[in-house]
C-alpha cells in the first residue's frame, strides 16, 4: 500500500505540452497584426491615425516615460507630417499641449518629493498611450477600463 501513495497520479506524469517555437508564435503574431491593421492601413485616414499614434507614442515614451527633455522638433515635423490632411494639425497641436502638460506636472510633482520618480512615470505612462490611443480611436472603451 505504501507503494500505491508514493506512485504519483497519472495527469501528474502527463507531459506537459511543449511551448510554440519562435516561428510558430511569430506566424501567429503577424498573422494577429494583420489581420488588425491591414484594414487600418488599407484606408488613407487610419494610416494617418496610425502615424500619428506611433510618433506620438515615441514622444511620450521619451517624454514622459524616460523624463527626458521636450523636443520642439519631434512636434514640428509631425505637424508638417499631418498638415495636408483636415484637421490633423488641430489634433497634433492639442496633443502635444496635453503631453506637455501632463510632463510638465508630472516633473513637478517628482521633484517636489510627492511621487517616486521610477513608478511615477510608468503609471504615467500607461495612463497616457490608453488616453492617446483612445483619442485617436485606436483603442475600445472597453480595453481602457480593464
Amino acid at each position: 500500500m505504501a507503494d500505491e501513495q508514493d506512485k504519483p497520479d497519472e495527469k501528474d506524469t502527463a507531459a506537459a505540452p511543449a511551448p510554440p517555437d519562435r516561428r510558430t508564435l511569430a506566424d501567429a503574431l503577424r498573422a494577429k497584426v494583420n489581420e488588425r491593421l491591414a484594414p487600418m492601413l488599407a484606408d488613407p485616414k487610419g494610416r494617418l491615425k496610425m502615424t500619428v499614434a506611433l510618433r506620438v507614442l515615441a514622444i511620450v515614451n521619451r517624454e514622459i516615460g524616460q523624463g527626458q527633455p521636450r523636443q520642439e522638433s519631434d512636434w514640428t515635423s509631425l505637424k508638417a507630417a499631418v498638415a495636408s490632411q483636415e484637421g490633423a494639425g488641430e489634433l497634433v497641436a492639442s496633443l502635444e499641449t496635453a503631453v506637455t502638460a501632463y510632463a510638465d506636472e508630472l516633473q513637478k510633482r517628482i521633484a517636489s518629493g510627492d511621487m517616486e520618480e521610477k513608478p511615477a512615470r510608468e503609471a504615467a505612462l500607461k495612463v497616457v498611450q490608453a488616453a492617446l490611443l483612445k483619442k485617436l480611436g485606436l483603442l475600445p472603451d472597453a480595453a481602457i477600463e480593464s
